[in-house]
C-alpha cells in the first residue's frame, strides 16, 4: 500500500448516500437558523443604534449584512477546524492522518460548501463574479472529496485543504 493512502479502516462514512444528505441538510438548517437569529438580533439590538441603522436599510442590504456576519462567523469556525485537521498533512507534510483530523477536515469542507449554498439561496441579488466563485468552489470541494472517497489518496485531502484555506482566509 502506498504511503499516501489513508487506511481503509478510516472509511468515508460521510459520502454514503444515506448519510451525506442528512449531514448536509443538518448543516444547512443550522446555518439558516443562525442567519435568522442574526437578523432578529440586528433588528432588536439597541447598542450604538444598530437596530435603527439596520431597519433603515432595504431588504436586500439587510440580507447582505446578515450574510457578511454569517460569512465571518462560520468561516472563522471553519478555519480553526481546518487548521486542527490539517496540521499533520499540510503543515507537517506527513503521509498519514488520524481519524479525528480526517473527520474535522470533512466537517470543515462540508460546512464551507453548505455556507456557500446558503448564501446563494439567501441573498436576493448576487453578482456574476460571486455566483461563479461560489459555484466553482462548491463543485471543486465536492469533486475532490468524491475523488478521495474513490482512491483514499492523501493528495486529495491536501488539495481540498488548500482550496478550503483559500476560501476561509
Amino acid at each position: 500500500m502506498p504511503e499516501t493512502i489513508i487506511p481503509e479502516s478510516y472509511g468515508c462514512d460521510y459520502i454514503k448516500p444515506s448519510q451525506y444528505g442528512w449531514f448536509t441538510m443538518t448543516f444547512f438548517i443550522l446555518i439558516w437558523g443562525l442567519g435568522n437569529f442574526c437578523d432578529v438580533i440586528l433588528q432588536r439590538c439597541s447598542f450604538l443604534g444598530i437596530n435603527t441603522a439596520y431597519c433603515d436599510l432595504t431588504s436586500e442590504k439587510q440580507k447582505n449584512a446578515v450574510t457578511y456576519i454569517m460569512q465571518f462567523a462560520v468561516t472563522s469556525v471553519v478555519l480553526v477546524v481546518q487548521i486542527y485537521g490539517s496540521i499533520d498533512v499540510i503543515f507537517a507534510l506527513e503521509d498519514d492522518t488520524t481519524r479525528s483530523r480526517f473527520e474535522a477536515l470533512s466537517v470543515s469542507f462540508h460546512l464551507l460548501g453548505v455556507l456557500y449554498m446558503w448564501e446563494l439561496i439567501y441573498r436576493q441579488v448576487i453578482g456574476w463574479p460571486l455566483l461563479f466563485h461560489h459555484f466553482s468552489a462548491i463543485i471543486q470541494l465536492q469533486l475532490v472529496f468524491a475523488s478521495f472517497a474513490d482512491t483514499r489518496d492523501l493528495v486529495y485531502i491536501r488539495f481540498m485543504t488548500v482550496i478550503g484555506l483559500y476560501a476561509t482566509t
